[in-house]
């Protein structure tokens, strides 16, 4: 899981196409609700699923693994071949996955994804 917090961080990652542009509106949007304090501790954060996680690797950043999380929305823009996944922890944290829809992703994830919509 790689945690972005800011536009320098994402314009580093030299990441392109939909996964790239899903990023920069989630974390323009983090930063628009929560105004000049934002604090991704404490607003929420934007994460990308990479192609080396797996239900450890999300536990250890959500506590709980992918299709336990607590979505409250999930969309899939196949045209930009990801999934954005918002994970509302309190009245004041929205955390938000973008989940590249690649040929590594894992077939049950994929599928229990789909399932969600």
């Amino acid at each position: 899981m790689k945690r972005f917090t800011t536009m320098k961080e994402l314009r580093q990652s030299q990441l392109q196409g939909g996964v790239f542009g899903a990023l920069r509106r989630a974390l323009c949007g983090e930063q628009e609700i929560a105004g000049p304090a934002y604090n991704p501790d404490d607003d929420g954060s934007v994460w990308l699923l990479q192609k080396t996680d797996n239900d450890l690797s999300v536990a250890k950043t959500f506590g709980t693994p992918l299709m336990a999380l607590p979505f409250e929305k999930i969309l899939h823009h196949p045209e930009e071949e990801h999934f954005i996944a918002y994970v509302v922890r309190n009245n004041s944290r929205c955390d938000t996955l973008v989940i590249p829809d690649a040929e590594w992703l894992d077939d049950k994830w994929r599928t229990w994804l789909l399932d969600q919509l």
